[in-house]
């Protein structure tokens, strides 16, 4: 019996030990993992460390409540960086449920309170630093808040200390530089930052900051060698996008798509930098295809369970490349690569992905119904906002769409379609200076985005700084020197500044390279306008444009001519030429439709209407309607012609006339106005309804700016004899503007010219 126990006991304890090695050899795996998540980490490769640790957390032991802390706290942080903050939130309170003491998890709810909500940020730091008296890392945090919440002097103070505990952080250091830099103090601010970069010389951060400085500073050379510095200290992609970025800044393509080749190279699992340069940049087919390439089988490296999360983002860069293409059936391709990668996206992304394409067939209802659905399912979606506001503002509701625009770059400060959306408004409403804001945040972070170029030059132009809008449109140029709308633009400032031989130049070149660009071709006809035109000139014009090879654009624009100097006859039959030519061209069409109804030949340019795409039938009916004066009905016509999408602004135009002289939905009137006046920029007939609308509107100052510039508009020595009408409405509108604006000399002196 004594060794039949014994050997009992024998056994037991082996077992013990047997569990025991197995225990501790579990918890040597999980460290592992850990460790090589982290990892993943360090290079960047957040979406495979998200993997790896969501992966693991069903692995460890439920009572091991410090190393499951431990792991959310990672995949939150791993959220973070891949732009998903309200995972991120969910994971560093599910870690502090587990482990109230983990500091971690508090510094990371700190952090995502310092902008919005800095006291909540100051209290979880007082807490860590309860616990750890001399973390380096909470007194940094701390820096953030104070500074968040405009206490500069308590802010410096902090990163100081964090700085004493730690020198080599140079995050802290580069906090600090940008406090002495708002206080003027640059001096200051390259001495931290040299100090930082010597304190941390495998650090890129320092050099990256500096090079951010001279950039501002504007000595361009000590700029690009701090930012090669950076690379030299760290050979990462991230570096390598910002050198990049210094040299589209500066107009230095060939070099920028170098750097960002080895970029891709560094990151082969998201190989998305060189891609969407070019998409930025407008070289759509090319994103396109290089994200299409990215996702075919066997092409990307990947992790177990990351490959989803890699695919989704690359394919949903590609159906936005997809919407972007100029080709008719590019909804359809888009929808097409929908279908395939489907399985790769998240239900928010496809549902904005719908929207997107809806919009792009000009489908105002599906897409309402879809960016509804998505913000519904994720309401801090900044995409799901920013088409909530497009889907309102084609709607008319333009503080709407700016409500929703704001919310977008409130939940995403760098979400770059919003901020152009509200940079545009901004623009049109008169006000430059709040554009610029918007769009030069857009190009620090994107400086060869063609659209955010060729806006910010608009917005010189309208403040009159014409050499700075010809140094930005002649960046948008080195970006993509196949684009047509920088040529525009060129050609707008020449105008503004008074130069109509260069203007006559860049339209000329944008034609030639878009002969069917609307922008182009009314740039030409400004042109010709600002001298003095006679019928021989356009009957020259005329012949030119009918010989081989014939020249449909140029027909158009003698037909223009013809038209705004009052020889109808003329005008009509360069127009039918021009569809002789080319029966796309949908700006002929609706100029011959619109003359055929003004000679009340109806049944004529409801042909010519079918010709310019949209609803031409619901115009047509409109232009019926308002020759029996029957308004309601020629309102509900004009706004079937807007929805059926209307390409010419005629219909938004003349329902924003007619809202107005009825004192009613002025809102949805000066939307209309608007747009049309952004498809006919320069046509005095439009200056005038949107003068009338905001007249109607107690808008009086506005009212002055637009009908002044359409009355000098059609005042012009070519559109004398052609717009007297105008002319006379546009000169009452005025006078009455500037009395209500408290200018009757202004008025008086109008009455007597």
């Amino acid at each position: 019996m004594i060794w039949a126990l014994a050997d009992g006991r024998r056994a037991v304890r082996f077992i013990f030990i047997l569990l025991l090695a197995f225990l501790l050899g579990g918890c040597a795996s999980v460290d592992q993992r850990l460790r090589r998540a982290a990892q993943l980490e360090d290079r960047g490769d957040y979406a495979r460390a998200l993997a790896e640790y969501e992966d693991l957390i069903p692995r460890i032991a439920a009572k091991d409540h410090a190393r499951l802390a431990v792991a959310y706290v990672k995949a939150g942080e791993c959220f973070w960086r891949l732009g998903r903050p309200n995972e991120a939130v969910k994971a560093f309170e599910r870690a502090l449920a587990l482990d109230p003491s983990n500091v971690d998890a508090h510094l990371r709810v700190a952090e995502v309170y310092v902008e919005q909500v800095p006291e909540r940020a100051l209290a979880e730091i007082r807490f860590v630093l309860a616990l750890q008296p001399k973390n380096g890392e909470a007194f940094s945090v701390m820096g953030a808040a104070y500074s968040s919440a405009g206490e500069l002097p308590m802010a410096k103070a902090a990163y100081q200390r964090a700085l004493e505990l730690e020198p080599d952080r140079a995050s802290v250091a580069v906090a600090l530089a940008d406090l002495e830099y708002r206080s003027l103090n640059t001096s200051g601010a390259r001495a931290v930052l040299h100090h930082a970069a010597s304190a941390s010389p495998r650090t890129a951060l320092a050099w990256l900051a500096l090079g951010r400085l001279e950039e501002q500073e504007g000595d361009a050379d000590a700029a690009e060698e701090a930012y090669r510095h950076a690379v030299a200290a760290e050979d990462t992609a991230e570096t390598n996008l910002r050198m990049a970025q210094f040299l589209q800044r500066n107009a230095r393509i060939a070099e920028a798509e170098k750097i960002l080749r080895r970029a891709d190279g560094l990151r082969p699992w998201l190989p998305t930098a060189l891609p969407d340069f070019e998409f930025q940049s407008g070289r759509v087919l090319n994103a396109m295809q290089a994200y299409n390439s990215a996702l075919e089988p066997g092409r990307l490296p990947v992790a177990p369970g990351a490959a989803r999360t890699q695919r989704g983002l690359l394919a949903a860069r590609m159906i936005e490349a997809d919407l972007n293409l100029e080709a008719r059936d590019a909804p359809l391709l888009a929808r097409r690569h929908l279908d395939q990668y489907r399985a790769d996206l998240d239900p928010v992304t496809v549902l904005v992905l719908r929207a997107e394409i809806a919009l792009a067939e000009n489908d105002l209802g599906a897409a309402r119904t879809q960016t509804t659905a998505a913000a519904a399912q994720a309401p801090d979606s900044e995409a799901a906002h920013y088409l909530l506001g497009v889907v309102q503002h084609r709607d008319g509701d333009v503080t709407g769409a700016r409500s929703e625009w704001q919310r977008a770059i409130e939940l995403a400060p760098m979400f770059v379609p919003a901020r152009l959306a509200l940079a545009r408004e901004e623009l049109a409403a008169g006000a430059p200076q709040a554009a610029e804001e918007h769009v030069a945040m857009v190009l620090r972070e994107e400086p060869a985005n063609l659209r955010a170029l060729c806006l910010f030059a608009r917005v010189l132009i309208a403040e009159k700084r014409f050499d700075s809008a010809l140094a930005i449109a002649r960046r948008a140029v080195a970006a993509d020197g196949g684009a047509v709308e920088p040529r525009i633009v060129m050609g707008e400032a020449a105008l503004a500044r008074g130069n109509a031989g260069q203007a006559l130049l860049d339209y000329e070149q944008a034609v030639l390279l878009d002969p069917r660009s609307h922008a182009a071709v009314d740039g030409l006809v400004r042109v010709y306008r600002a001298g003095h035109v006679t019928r021989p000139m356009l009957a020259h014009m005329e012949g030119i444009a009918w010989r081989e090879p014939r020249s449909a654009t140029l027909m158009e624009i003698a037909g223009r001519l013809y038209r705004d100097h009052g020889w109808t006859a003329d005008a009509e039959r360069c127009f039918r030429r021009v569809l002789e030519l080319d029966r796309d061209r949908a700006t002929a069409a609706t100029e011959l439709a619109r003359a055929y109804a003004d000679s009340g030949e109806l049944q004529q340019a409801g042909r010519s209407l079918a010709l310019a795409g949209g609803d031409s039938a619901a115009l047509l009916a409109a232009f019926e309607a308002e020759q029996r004066n029957d308004v309601a009905a020629a309102i509900r016509q004009y706004e079937g012609a807007v929805h059926g999408g209307e390409k010419s602004g005629v219909a938004a135009n003349n329902l924003a006339w007619l809202y107005a002289a009825k004192g009613m939905n002025l809102d949805r009137a000066l939307a209309l106005a608007q747009q049309a006046l952004a498809m006919a920029p320069f046509d005095p007939r439009v200056l005038d309804t949107v003068g009338y609308v905001r007249l109607q509107r107690r808008e009086y100052s506005e009212a002055v700016r637009a009908l002044k510039k359409g009355f000098d508009l059609a005042r012009s020595p070519l559109r004398r004899q052609a717009n007297e009408q105008v002319v006379t409405e546009l000169r009452s509108h005025l006078a009455e503007a500037y009395r209500r604006a408290g200018q009757p000399q202004e008025a008086d002196a109008l009455a007597r010219d």
